[in-house]
């Protein structure tokens, strides 16, 4: 019997630890994900703004000349909506540098609780610990997870697919060099 629920925690444990990876990993990804969308909208946001300086420029001109007024009024409205399509975008998909370090922290929280996980397992295939034992074990740590879903909860991060992905593939990775193929499979 022992043996017996020593095999369903570990399976338990082993679940954990590749849950408890992927979101460490794709927190990262995340990260790096927003990154990249902040300095394309810092990008666009510069280049609209030198376009509005230079055809503020141009419609200077276009007043004393009013064949091609109709033509800047229609780029000067196109950059107008453009600007303000950006705007949207910043509200929906950039997050603050706040949001940012809060998902930081909620990933160094996710590597403190990974590490603890990682030594349980180690225990677990290396020792001759008990079903009893590990279970404790396990259910102390589980105590800890508590505060890093109010706050993953909190953050509303949202599953990206490209992160996603990435961060699906670094967590395979990352557990085949750790640990290699010692895997728990499922008693049927």
């Amino acid at each position: 019997m022992n043996d017996l629920k020593k095999d369903n925690m570990s399976i338990l444990v082993w679940n954990e630890l590749s849950h408890s990876t992927y979101w460490e990993q794709y927190l990262s990804q995340y990260c790096n994900h927003k990154q990249n969308r902040n300095i394309l909208f810092n990008t666009l946001m510069i280049i609209f703004s030198s376009f509005g300086t230079t055809f503020s420029c141009i419609w200077k001109i276009a007043d004393k000349d009013k064949s091609i007024t109709i033509y800047v009024s229609i780029v000067v409205f196109a950059l107008m909506l453009a600007s303000q399509i950006l705007a949207i975008w910043q509200k929906n998909v950039i997050i603050s540098n706040e949001t940012e370090r809060k998902i930081r922290s909620l990933r160094v929280m996710y590597l403190d609780y990974l590490n603890e996980i990682e030594k349980l397992w180690i225990d677990i295939i290396s020792t001759e610990i008990g079903g009893d034992e590990v279970e404790k074990k396990y259910f102390e740590l589980r105590k800890k997870v508590q505060p890093i879903e109010d706050l993953k909860d909190s953050l509303n991060i949202k599953k990206l697919r490209d992160p996603n992905k990435k961060g699906m593939k670094e967590a395979h990775i990352r557990l085949h060099r750790k640990f290699g193929s010692i895997i728990p499979e499922e008693k049927k």
